[in-house]
């Protein structure tokens, strides 16, 4: 031990390390302006915001923002907090804009993107605190058309019937996992595991961002129960349904489209928002022709499926109800 405490002792002052904040005594790091929520999916036919957080480094002081070409906004910072936020109208047309934010330390430009739901492939990368950005960083806003079913229903026999792809089957979402084994394992199905606690449907976006080739015959979502965690879901969420169609449409091909829905959790503290969330899901299938997979069903009472033991419980079914969950995904995949 003596002997590591003096190579150490001589190594260290070798060693080129970085300054520690305490190096550097009443120096704060201030965020820059930045936006912090946006809508992942917006219709063409509606007014929506993002929210933009501000730092407060002057209190009081006076400051303004606008979108580049437009008038911008005066705005008066507050005088009792560092840190603040607001709301700035988007124009939901397609392309790239800047948001200039004048601060007292100067300008700033934040941009975001509008790309059409429409498209082959979406700029998507990652999540940045739930909220999709592309390979920058930029914020990214899918624009799509509201479905209308009753529209379509009345022109549907004079629509050419899109055919089904024939590519490998895709499973999206999440894999339901519980026990070291997972409703997934061992399906014959293309699988893109997308969870996220804020915003699910969210981290499915940027894992469908590109599809695969061929197109997938069947697609196969899988909501998970993570959305309803953190007290209720997202109404938004379920915007996926209508904007994968749409997506589909303009490729001119339309697989198998399945919402596999979740099993019930077993805390009762999550069954009421999980009830709800599921009327949702069934309401928005049936306007926009997606298939149900009620995996509640086939799992059972969460009180016995999700048992493993005196008082224990997983988060999802396991054992025979995470098969009895599997074959009935299994049985999807083989049609």
């Amino acid at each position: 031990m003596r002997w590591t405490v003096l190579l150490l002792a001589a190594l260290l002052p070798a060693l080129e390390l970085p300054p520690s904040p305490a190096d550097v005594p009443g120096v704060r790091i201030w965020p820059p302006p930045a936006f912090t929520h946006w809508p992942a999916i917006a219709y063409s036919d509606e007014q929506r915001n993002a929210a933009v957080g501000l730092p407060v480094k002057t209190r009081g002081a006076k400051a303004e923002w606008g979108w580049e070409g437009e008038a911008p906004i005066p705005l008066q910072l507050p005088a009792d907090v560092d840190q603040t936020s607001g709301l700035v109208s988007l124009s939901l047309i397609p392309g790239l804009r800047r948001l200039r934010v004048g601060m007292p330390d100067g300008d700033h430009r934040l941009p975001l993107r509008v790309e059409p739901a429409a498209a082959a492939t979406w700029p998507l990368a990652r999540l940045i605190d739930g909220y999709p950005v592309d390979t920058a960083g930029v914020p990214v806003i899918l624009l799509a058309s509201r479905p209308q079913p009753a529209r379509e229903r009345l022109w549907a026999p004079l629509r050419k019937e899109l055919p089904r792809p024939t590519g490998r089957p895709l499973l999206v979402g999440d894999p339901l996992a519980a026990w070291n084994d997972s409703a997934w394992a061992g399906l014959d199905a293309e699988t893109r595991p997308a969870t996220d606690l804020v915003k699910p449907h969210h981290a499915c976006l940027v894992a469908l961002a590109t599809l695969p080739q061929p197109l997938p015959r069947t697609v196969i979502w899988c909501p998970g129960n993570d959305a309803i965690q953190v007290g209720e879901h997202d109404p938004e969420e379920v915007r996926l349904l209508g904007v994968l169609r749409e997506r589909f449409a303009a490729l001119e091909a339309l697989p198998v489209l399945i919402v596999a829905l979740p099993p019930r959790p077993v805390e009762e503290r999550l069954q009421a928002a999980h009830d709800l969330r599921r009327e949702a899901l069934i309401a928005e299938a049936d306007r926009t022709g997606w298939k149900l997979l009620d995996l509640a069903r086939a799992a059972g009472d969460p009180e016995t499926a999700n048992k493993v033991g005196d008082n224990v419980f997983t988060t999802y079914p396991a054992g025979e109800a995470m098969g009895r969950m599997r074959e009935v995904l299994r049985g999807a995949l083989g049609k």
